[in-house]
């Protein structure tokens, strides 16, 4: 079973990445280079001293009115990612401890129950949300549009082994291609977690009341509005996107090669063809699911009972029964 452990570890190393960006420094220092109005300027230096709750609070109402004053403002959107993660104390040093003390044990069992560790991460202690889903993905999303417009943005790097700014104008810093990988990570992580506990044995429906068909169209469509760019996949790929776009998996000391970062992508992937073969889409030529079962091949279509979407799951995530 190397293949779980290669996803699971990646999930790992990626979030210990951004550990070590944070430690020592603050990751909203260095916003802009070049803001491009008062507004962004204004929201730059807020994010830079801001400190408590209520600092980021303030700086989120002025991404906000900076984004509906121009859409196509980068600093905005990236305003907004940070300041959001900042309400809630980002949650990456709580990560620390947990995830080096899972690598450390270094074996199949621990590894394979990384979706645990993720879910109780984002926990305090008495079991409510660090963060709610909600705001982990508007964050998430924030970070993407930047991306996506191309923010110029200066990082503060504070590790050697990750000084390397990207080469393109155009492009968020590292430490701002961290801060969004990591973010889309514990997204795509949640909305799998809201629906199933992952152990290395089986996957346990949160709500029995569900069916398998439902289930998949919570991981799939978490807003139930047959919109499915906001799903398991969608995170998944653009924190894929961000590590690769901070140069991360180019060192070799991350432990996390082209192969590895494959397997993110490929989760995402098979749960949206499952997705697509149980609800019988596309229209007019529907997709098809194959996975094996003791060595067989099987298909999954739009009329497959529950037990084989199970079985097809128990495929996709390796497991051990």
């Amino acid at each position: 079973m190397q293949k779980k452990y290669k996803f699971t570890s990646l999930i790992l190393a990626m979030l210990v990445a951004v550990l070590l960006t944070s430690c020592g420094s603050n990751i909203f220092e260095g916003l802009a280079s070049k803001p491009n109005t008062s507004d962004a300027e204004n929201l730059n230096d807020k994010l830079k001293v801001a400190a408590t709750v209520e600092e980021f609070t303030e700086a989120k109402t002025l991404a906000e009115a900076l984004i509906v004053s121009d859409p196509n403002n980068p600093e905005g959107h990236l305003g907004l990612g940070k300041a959001i993660l900042g309400m809630n104390n980002a949650t990456v040093t709580d990560l620390g401890p947990e995830f080096m003390d899972l690598m450390e044990q270094n074996d199949e069992a621990a590894a394979s129950s990384a979706y645990t560790i993720i879910e109780n991460a984002l926990k305090n202690d008495d079991g409510t949300d660090k963060i709610s889903s909600a705001n982990l993905r508007t964050a998430a999303d924030a970070f993407n549009r930047a991306a996506e417009l191309g923010a110029t943005l200066q990082g503060s790097f504070v590790t050697s082994k990750l000084k390397t700014q990207n080469s393109a104008s155009n492009a968020l810093s590292q430490i701002n291609q961290l801060a969004r990988g990591n973010s889309n990570m514990l997204a795509a992580v949640d909305i799998v977690t809201e629906v199933y506990d992952i152990t290395p044995d089986e996957i346990i429906k949160k709500t029995e009341s569900m069916t398998t068909k439902q289930c998949l169209k919570a991981i799939m469509d978490p807003n139930n509005d047959n919109d499915t760019s906001d799903s398991y996949k969608y995170f998944s790929e653009n924190a894929d996107a961000a590590f690769k776009a901070a140069g991360f998996y180019e060192d070799s000391e991350n432990g996390a090669s082209e192969e590895d970062v494959k397997e993110i992508t490929q989760k995402g992937e098979q749960i949206e063809n499952l997705y697509k073969a149980t609800y019988g889409l596309p229209s007019g030529n529907p997709t098809t699911f194959q996975y094996e079962k003791n060595q067989e091949e099987l298909t999954i279509n739009s009329s497959s009972p529950d037990t084989n979407l199970d079985d097809a799951l128990d495929w996709i995530f390796d497991i051990q029964n």
